[in-house]
């Protein structure tokens, strides 16, 4: 008589040992020209608990997308996983970032998935920030505006043109990667936006023209500030004192 296929089980003593460790919020890293590293967490710990560390090691470590189920790779990716090393003094399985990335990006959230010998676990959802080139290459020019006076013309077909564009207040170190894409009026000071402005700005291929009314039989004497941004999450550079009469 035989009995086949007969197996015994038994559960290891690495199983039911990783848990989520606790919630984590990444920094906001400063978009750098040449790959600077920096740490997110202190190792696979911040991310994941371990009751038994000496026994069930960590073995291996990898980074999800948002849904916790998508590998993360590719050359591009923001952040990567420093694995243990003897040149470097962060703990085993560091995520890092070499802060490049040129658009930067807004809490964009990660998840980091560790094993040991017998099982794995995925931590909490992670985010992290880090500003973009585009943040740092517009600045408005230090000269200030010549006051402009501009003559009564009832039966003008356009306005005076007062400024040929966003040049005359600012510079851009990049306008290929960093375009400006917006420009406002706003009142004198720079808080609020202003629509009742007798100067205004036309896009006419990105370059922000300043025009100023010259229909006005009273005439007027007014002083404005005009923001421009290199992108939709920037925010805006001012250049104030815009004097027309």
């Amino acid at each position: 008589m035989t009995l086949d296929n007969y197996s015994v089980t038994q559960t290891g003593t690495c199983l039911q040992v990783l848990s989520t460790g606790k919630k984590f919020q990444g920094p906001t890293l400063n978009w750098q020209a040449t790959p600077t590293p920096v740490a997110i967490g202190n190792g696979w710990s911040t991310f994941i608990a371990n009751s038994k560390p000496k026994l069930c090691g960590i073995t291996s470590c990898q980074l999800l997308h948002s849904d916790c189920k998508t590998l993360l790779h590719g050359p591009d990716q923001p952040l990567y996983i420093q694995n243990n090393n003897k040149e470097s003094s962060n703990p085993p399985f560091t995520i890092m970032s070499n802060q490049t990335s040129l658009f930067g990006y807004t809490n964009k959230t990660f998840c980091l998935q560790c094993s040991n010998k017998e099982e794995s676990m995925v931590g909490l959802p992670f985010s992290t920030s880090q500003t973009s080139k585009c943040a740092t290459t517009l600045k408005s020019k230090t000269t200030p505006y010549k006051q402009k006076t501009i003559a009564f013309k009832p039966n003008a077909l356009s306005d005076a043109v007062i400024s040929n564009g966003w040049t005359d207040f600012f510079t851009n170190t990049d306008q290929t990667n960093c375009p400006v894409l917006a420009c406002d009026v706003f009142a004198q000071g720079c808080r609020t936006h202003t629509t009742q402005a007798s100067i205004w700005a036309m896009n006419n291929n990105l370059t922000f023209s300043l025009f100023a009314k010259n229909s006005n039989p009273l005439g007027y004497s007014q002083t404005v500030c005009l923001g421009c941004k290199n992108g939709e999450s920037y925010p805006y550079m001012m250049f104030d004192n815009i004097s027309v009469i």
